[in-house]
C-alpha cells in the first residue's frame, strides 16, 4: 500500500438553489435536497463518502445515481439535486453549477494498492514507477522547504 495524496470533498449546487448565496455549507444544509452522486460502479470512493456522511451523524438522503460527471452536474444545474464531489471536480466548469466548501470537511485519501503475491512484470513496473515518482516529489518538496 502506498499513500498517494488526498483532497477535500465539496458541494455542488445549482446557482438557483437556496444555498447558492452561502460562502460555505454544512453537511446538514444539504439534507433538504435530494442528492446525485456517481454510481458505485464508477466511483470507488462513493462508499467512503457515504460512510463519512453517516459518521457525522447525518442520515444520507435519497441518492440518484449518475453514470458520469457530466450527467451528475446536469442534474445539479437543473436544480433537481445537490452533489458531493472531490475538490478537483471544480475545475470542470458547468453553467448553472456553483461549488461550495464544506465547513465539516470530508477528506478523500488516495492509495495505490496491489497484490503482494503478484509477480506480473507490468504490475511490478507500475508499482516501481509510482514509488519513484513519490520519492522524486518528496525530494522536490524537501528542496523547496530547505
Amino acid at each position: 500500500m502506498l499513500p498517494l495524496g488526498s483532497e477535500l470533498v465539496i458541494a455542488a449546487v445549482s446557482e438557483r438553489h437556496l444555498l447558492a448565496s452561502r460562502t460555505s455549507l454544512q453537511l446538514a444544509d444539504l439534507a433538504v435536497s435530494p442528492w446525485v452522486l456517481l454510481s458505485r460502479k464508477i466511483d470507488p470512493g462513493r462508499m467512503a463518502m457515504e460512510l463519512s456522511v453517516q459518521a457525522s451523524g447525518m442520515q444520507v438522503p435519497a441518492i440518484q445515481d449518475a453514470g458520469n460527471l457530466i450527467e451528475m452536474l446536469d442534474h445539479v444545474a437543473l436544480g433537481n439535486h445537490v452533489a458531493l464531489v472531490r475538490s478537483s471536480v471544480s475545475r470542470l466548469q458547468r453553467s448553472g453549477v456553483l461549488y461550495k466548501p464544506l465547513a465539516d470537511a470530508i477528506q478523500m485519501e488516495y492509495t495505490f494498492l496491489w497484490r503482494t503475491d503478484s509477480r506480473s512484470p507490468r504490475l511490478l513496473a507500475l508499482r516501481d514507477a509510482v514509488y519513484a515518482s513519490r520519492k522524486a516529489s518528496i525530494v522536490v518538496l524537501h528542496s523547496v522547504i530547505l
